[in-house]
């Protein structure tokens, strides 16, 4: 039986990453391998989830609001009643928020996850409330997203979930607050691939324990469209 709800990874590749994200104290080797990094962790939170994976390597449209209606709308055409669509730069993102959103599901028609910088890092939709047009209209990309989009659901009487608030990755302070300040020993991986140079010193890592590590469990391959 196929399931219902699907998780839509949005997301751009290492190359493109590190052509938009704002590390410029990184050589272009380390960007390039922490953007990698991030893209590689929330994979396997995705697959760690128990649902089907789709990653939007073909995306289209002039901007970023068409490129993501877009890939919702091919989710929804794939035969998905709900799609739960993430992005590669909130590293605190657990397996945990991905089962509360798909749960939420279940008895709302939206599920947010919203970002400190006022953006969003999840966006859950059942398909009966997805606008292609109007959802392209809303201003993607900026310190307003969040509150538009719960000004935009409540006009619509839609009802809505809002899961625990985020830190995302957009430029060097985001990286160097999360990897000097997160419990996550995934901030301890990062932090090695930044220390690599002479000109930072070396910082001892903390290997992994059954409470800071996750595990990762064998799931079907991703569904590339």
């Amino acid at each position: 039986m196929k399931q219902r709800t699907a998780i839509l990874l949005f997301s751009r590749s290492a190359k493109e990453e590190i052509a938009h994200k704002q590390l410029s104290f990184t050589s272009l080797r380390q960007s390039k391998n922490i953007a990698t990094k991030l893209i590689q962790q929330t994979s396997r939170i995705a697959q760690s989830s128990g649902l089907p994976v789709l990653h939007a390597d073909q995306q289209k449209g002039a901007n970023f609001a068409e490129r993501l209606s877009y890939s919702i709308q091919k989710a929804f055409q794939n035969g998905y009643e709900q799609v739960i669509a993430i992005g590669n730069d909130t590293p605190a993102l657990n397996v945990a928020h991905l089962r509360q959103a798909e749960q939420a599901l279940s008895q709302k028609n939206v599920v947010l996850g919203p970002s400190k910088d006022g953006g969003i890092y999840l966006l859950g939709l059942k398909k009966e409330a997805f606008n292609q047009l109007s959802f392209e209209q809303l201003s993607w990309q900026t310190a307003h997203l969040f509150t538009e989009l719960i000004h935009f659901v409540s006009q619509q009487e839609w009802s809505f979930h809002t899961l625990e608030t985020l830190a995302d990755i957009d430029n060097a302070k985001d990286f160097l607050d999360f990897i000097n300040k997160s419990l996550f020993y995934f901030a301890q991986i990062l932090k090695s691939l930044l220390f690599t140079t002479s000109i930072f010193p070396v910082h001892h890592i903390i290997p992994p324990t059954p409470t800071t590590q996750f595990p990762f469990l064998q799931r079907p391959p991703p569904i590339h469209f």
